[in-house]
């Protein structure tokens, strides 16, 4: 999400709406998960080795993440605490082979 930014136009019902809007749109800003990416299209497999490293592309350490889209049935759980990377990889494990979209956050 890009960041809220004010643009100065002279008019007085723009400015008065932007002042309105401001204060809304810096707490939408604060909510973890309007920072995220989706990554679609992710294999993880259940067979050794068991984890699947995902490049989030968020340039930190993820604070969470949901799969928006599962294609078979599977359990899937993160082993993130012992990711030695985590500000580049997302690392999943899951009980079966499936194929899944992430919103990563």
């Amino acid at each position: 999400m890009e960041p809220w930014k004010r643009i100065t136009t002279g008019d007085p019902v723009i400015e008065e709406l932007q002042d309105n809007a401001e204060p809304i749109m810096k707490r939408v800003e604060q909510v973890p998960l309007m920072g995220g990416t989706l990554v679609k299209g992710q294999f993880l497999t259940a067979t050794d080795p068991y984890d699947t490293h995902i490049f989030h592309g968020l340039g930190r350490a993820p604070e969470g993440w949901i799969i928006v889209r599962q294609r078979s049935r599977a359990d899937i759980w993160d082993v993130q605490d012992s990711n030695r990377s985590p500000e580049k990889t997302l690392v999943l494990n899951t009980s079966a082979n499936v194929t899944v979209d992430l919103w990563v956050f």
